[in-house]
């Protein structure tokens, strides 16, 4: 495997954690309101 190859899939990988955290905590947010 590439090098680049490897950097570009950790970033790929980071920016989908981070998204995934910023989803989760906006349902956290929605389910606290309708409780």
């Amino acid at each position: 495997m590439d090098s680049d190859n490897v950097e570009t899939t950790v970033h790929f990988l980071l920016e989908a954690m981070e998204r995934y955290d910023s989803w989760e905590s906006l349902d956290n947010e929605k389910s606290d309101k309708d409780h």
